[in-house]
């Protein structure tokens, strides 16, 4: 006669592999949070760089946004799937915005009139999202929201690894490179198990653009 799983123990093991599998994703997005509070107070008390600004509020955001998408605190703090849905929607609507920003800020004047069509397109994107994230219409925006995010990316990429913008240090050009090709891995489902590569590639990312933004303070308290 096959005995079945114990309730219980069923539940214990679901538990122990939510905290293999997620633990270590919520402890990423808690030092994104707080590295993103950290920069934003950087550029409150001791730099007015407006990179570091730009850069605070897209890794809070994301920190945010890689928290509430972990199980571990969904069931702590006893989220339902449409409140989590929803968070995620509304900074998925905005996130772009302060990247958008961060980038337009580091090309400078000269390539301004590119930056703010895609800024104001990012700003024109977001209040539709955060309206239509209460539908069920969401897949929709999310596929125009990703096209726009992809034109965006490939402007960037194009900018920093053909050195059209002489700002841009090597550290940058080879974190956009490693976070790109973790990008294409997770999307191609190549990562192991359920686990996602971008996030770790994200945190490269950032320690990128906070290393550009951190010389550009430098430079700027120099002058």
């Amino acid at each position: 006669m096959m005995l079945m799983p114990d309730a219980s123990t069923t539940i214990v093991s679901l538990t122990l592999h939510s905290l293999r599998a997620d633990l270590p994703f919520l402890a990423l997005a808690a030092v994104f949070a707080v590295a993103g509070i950290a920069t934003i107070v950087l550029w409150w008390l001791r730099s007015r760089e407006p990179l570091l600004l730009w850069l605070g509020i897209l890794t809070i955001l994301y920190g945010t946004r890689l928290a509430f998408g972990n199980r571990l605190l969904q069931l702590d703090l006893g989220l339902g799937d449409r409140v989590v849905t929803l968070v995620r929607a509304l900074i998925t609507s905005c996130i772009l915005i302060p990247f958008a920003l961060f980038f337009r800020e580091l090309f400078g004047a000269s390539w301004r009139r590119i930056t703010n069509a895609w800024l104001w397109l990012q700003i024109i994107l977001a209040p539709i999202g955060i309206l239509v994230a209460w539908t069920d219409h969401w897949d929709v925006f999310w596929a125009v929201n990703n096209a726009v995010a992809d034109m965006g990316s490939m402007f960037v990429v194009l900018m920093i690894l053909t050195r059209r913008v002489s700002s841009t240090p090597i550290v940058l050009r080879v974190s956009l490179l490693i976070f790109l090709t973790l990008v294409i891995i997770t999307n191609l489902s190549f990562s192991a198990g359920e686990a996602s590569l971008e996030p770790l590639g994200f945190a490269v990312l950032i320690a990128g653009l906070g290393y550009t933004a951190a010389g550009r303070a430098v430079e700027r308290e120099r002058k």
